[in-house]
């Protein structure tokens, strides 16, 4: 089963998102990515925000791809009005993580786009067509209000740190080669779902096969630079129960 003639190169994308300044987390992410043998990839936005490695994060991740999309935390950083509709905790982070950015990684995050698209496949950071709103898709109700705003027959998206796999045909419960899918890949640095494990996918374009890791990382040490720095304890304490 392949993808069809949408697909003209046979490609393995893995796929990452919202970091929020996890060294550790990126780093174990990246690194098994490396043994895996992907084509290239991706990432779908916020790679700041939460964590205490905004810069880090920010160089390893442009020196690693360039296909990259924009956040809505990464948007923060040089949109200040955006921290606004965030709660208490978010908007200190983006406080933080703006003086301990520099001009070149402000730039940087300034120049990211809000989509990207290769060949049959659309990636965003929240929600196909919905540029600078940043909903939320954690259903496959919310996801069947998309499919109509996007022609590429896959959009991967990130955003609510939970990974899922949402269908636009509603007999369909499985991922295929066939039909049109939204799929969230959950978050690497910053995970809800009740995993603490680190989230990211994989895409096989020719074997039609999409596959949602997990892997465990050095939780205890981003957790203690969190509270080394100042940053609100609970960003601290959510990692340890993946919510």
């Amino acid at each position: 089963m392949t993808f069809g003639i949408a697909y003209s190169v046979s490609m393995r994308i893995a796929i990452i998102s919202d970091i929020h300044g996890n060294r550790e987390a990126l780093d174990a992410a990246l690194n098994d990515i490396s043994r895996r043998g992907v084509d290239f990839i991706v990432c779908l936005g916020d790679i700041v925000g939460y964590g205490p490695d905004p810069g880090y994060c920010i160089d390893r991740v442009r020196t690693t791809t360039s296909n990259v999309v924009l956040g809505n935390h990464d948007e923060a950083v040089f949109l200040p009005q955006r921290s606004m509709e965030f709660n208490h905790v978010a908007r200190a982070a983006v406080q933080w993580t703006v003086r301990n950015l520099d001009e070149d990684q402000v730039s940087y995050l300034k120049s990211l786009p809000h989509s990207l698209a290769i060949q049959d496949i659309l990636f965003v950071h929240s929600a196909p067509g919905d540029t600078g709103r940043w909903p939320y898709i954690f259903s496959n109700f919310e996801a069947r209000m998309y499919f109509s705003k996007f022609r590429e027959r896959l959009a991967f998206v990130g955003h609510s740190h939970v990974p899922g796999i949402f269908a636009e045909n509603p007999s369909v419960t499985d991922f295929n080669g066939r039909d049109r899918f939204i799929i969230n890949v959950g978050s690497i640095g910053q995970p809800r779902d009740r995993d603490k494990r680190l989230s990211y996918g994989i895409l096989d374009t020719v074997a039609a096969t999409y596959e949602n890791i997990r892997l465990d990382y050095d939780v205890r040490t981003t957790a203690s630079k969190i509270l080394e720095n100042g940053l609100p304890v609970s960003l601290a304490e959510r990692l340890f129960v993946g919510r």
